[in-house]
């Protein structure tokens, strides 16, 4: 399936957005949106909106970047 992967900046989470469009053959596009950012206390994490997100092991396979989810949480009001 085609996939479009757009990368920008992110200036109020300080993270970079990941904003991927999967075609589908049925012509209907799903939109995947996210912020990977670097929190004091974390390391990296994967913001995905809602105050759901994953902390992230970043490594090295045959020459590509992996990004593998560790552990999931949700944010509600500060916690």
């Amino acid at each position: 399936m085609p996939i479009t992967v757009k990368v920008y900046p992110d200036p109020i989470l300080h993270g970079m957005t990941w904003d991927r469009f999967y075609r589908f053959s049925n012509s209907k596009t799903n939109r995947v949106k996210s912020t990977k950012c670097i929190q004091e206390q974390s390391g990296l994490v994967e913001l995905v909106g809602f105050g759901f997100g994953m902390y992230l092991k970043v490594s090295e396979k045959d020459g590509a970047i992996c990004f593998e989810s560790q552990r999931f949480f949700l944010q509600c009001v500060g916690l």
